[in-house]
């Protein structure tokens, strides 16, 4: 995490936006410096939990799952968290 940090400015000094997925259990913001941006989704909760966005995944920067390439409608497993470049 913290080579992530370090490899992607975004992360440790851009701006944040929290992104609305209509989802208490589910936390997602974004992080942008200049052209990179980054979308942060973490879900909270020992649930499974839905969580959807337009963004397309540009990279898959870290992920405790196995990693996600879509975002659209997907099933968060329990606890599950990624970060990914987005477009």
């Amino acid at each position: 995490m913290i080579q992530l940090r370090h490899d992607h400015e975004n992360i440790l000094e851009g701006t944040f936006k929290i992104y609305k997925n209509h989802n208490q259990n589910v936390l997602s913001y974004l992080r942008q410096s200049g052209n990179e941006k980054c979308l942060i989704v973490a879900n909270l909760s020992a649930e499974k939990q839905l969580f959807s966005s337009d963004y397309v995944v540009k990279t898959i920067l870290i992920s405790n799952y196995n990693p996600r390439n879509k975002l659209k409608k997907i099933i968060l497993k329990p606890y599950e968290a990624f970060v990914v470049s987005v477009n």
